[in-house]
């Protein structure tokens, strides 16, 4: 009897009083503890009774948060509330998460740490990236997508071994890099993950949990081997008779993807999010890929399996310096050779307008027919060509 008395209570260490939370027997393994406590930061039984009751309330809603939990961020939450200047570190430590001195779990030294030098418990890559998809929606003009939450995620299990963000040295970070080369990874990749991973760092520097990005610091240079070039001439003629969907991309100047979830609108291609069974499958490159191409008379419906399109490319022209995306760049270098106005080419290919305001920038601003109008010439080029 009086074993669960609720109440302000002192320890056997010390003159402090605590208010105490009986874990449920049901919940203790999700929680992983059989009680909350929380400092009530004062020696006076008085003061302690008028703290009780708001304190208890916050240990309730701990206990609830503590059955979804949140990384390190609710733990640091819970040692900032119940930092006191008179508190020792070892006891304190002790009564939040245990402490087991000789041989301190992962989460007692971060919490002992945290107390003897009164700095707050260091942001793990999991939050990280957390914060970093916060500020990126909060700043960009539309959301993350999923595509590049999930490339980050992928990064951040890479370089987790390594140590968390503020354990990083500059060595640390060169041996990360050395073992994605001893596995195999192409320099153009590693460099995509330093890349993304300074960017997270980055967000820490600015919410002020580090004081510098040393993935700035790294110089890792990456000589492209070769370089993507448009389709020549006799290419085109070649792939007019053998390849007529290359032909159609190079005909609208549009992404392989692009093609393959575009939808026809009378006599207009039109590039747009697609959605499926209440899921996004396709998400256009930037606000202004959503568009729409006009679409030649020649036109049906062919073959849009990315794989099947680039291996019959491939077979037709061995050059790996000729992709599928070629056809995209010789669109642009034909508009230029039948002299398009470059602001209306910019607009078909998505580009957007490259001067100018905003508002100006922003895509619809030509009507479909002086699209049509400077796409014709392209398609008349082409003729010419390919005969």
């Amino acid at each position: 009897m009086g074993r669960n008395r609720k109440g302000p209570y002192k320890t056997s260490k010390g003159p402090t009083y605590y208010c105490r939370l009986i874990v449920p027997p049901r919940l203790r393994e999700v929680v992983g503890k059989t009680c909350l406590t929380r400092s009530l930061k004062t020696t006076s039984y008085n003061v302690a009774l008028t703290r009780y009751g708001p304190t208890y309330l916050q240990l309730e809603r701990e206990l609830e948060a503590l059955q979804k939990p949140n990384g390190l961020a609710d733990l640091r939450e819970h040692v900032e509330a119940n930092r006191g200047y008179d508190d020792n570190p070892a006891i304190l430590t002790d009564l939040l998460v245990g402490f087991d001195m000789p041989n301190p779990t992962q989460k007692q030294k971060l919490v002992y740490e945290a107390l003897s030098t009164g700095k707050p418990i260091p942001v793990d890559w999991e939050e990280a990236m957390q914060l970093w998809i916060k500020l990126k929606n909060r700043t960009n003009s539309r959301p993350l997508a999923a595509g590049s939450i999930k490339h980050a995620t992928a990064q951040i299990k890479l370089i987790q071994p390594y140590g968390s963000p503020h354990q990083l040295t500059k060595q640390l970070i060169w041996d990360f890099i050395e073992d994605q080369e001893e596995l195999g990874k192409q320099p153009n990749t590693v460099a995509s993950y330093l890349k993304n991973l300074s960017a997270i760092t980055e967000v820490l520097v600015q919410l002020d949990h580090l004081e510098v990005n040393l993935f700035k610091s790294i110089s890792y240079s990456v000589k492209n081997k070769s370089d993507r070039r448009s389709f020549t001439d006799d290419e085109l003629c070649l792939i007019k008779h053998k390849h007529p969907e290359a032909l159609l991309l190079t005909m609208m100047g549009l992404r392989i993807e692009e093609l393959e979830h575009g939808v026809v609108d009378k006599d207009m291609f039109v590039i747009n999010e697609v959605w499926k069974n209440d899921k996004l499958i396709f998400r256009p490159k930037t606000l202004s890929s959503y568009r729409r191409v006009p679409l030649p008379k020649s036109y049906k419906r062919l073959d849009r399996n990315q794989r099947i399109l680039r291996k019959r490319l491939r077979d037709l022209i061995p050059d790996t310096d000729v992709v599928l995306h070629s056809a995209r760049h010789t669109f642009i270098e034909l508009s230029r050779r039948a002299g398009c106005d470059a602001r209306i080419i910019d607009e078909v290919c998505g580009h957007g307008s490259s001067s100018g305001s905003s508002s100006n920038r922003s895509y619809g601003e030509f009507p479909d027919e002086v699209l049509l109008r400077e796409t014709q010439k392209v398609w008349d080029l082409i003729e010419d060509i390919t005969g």
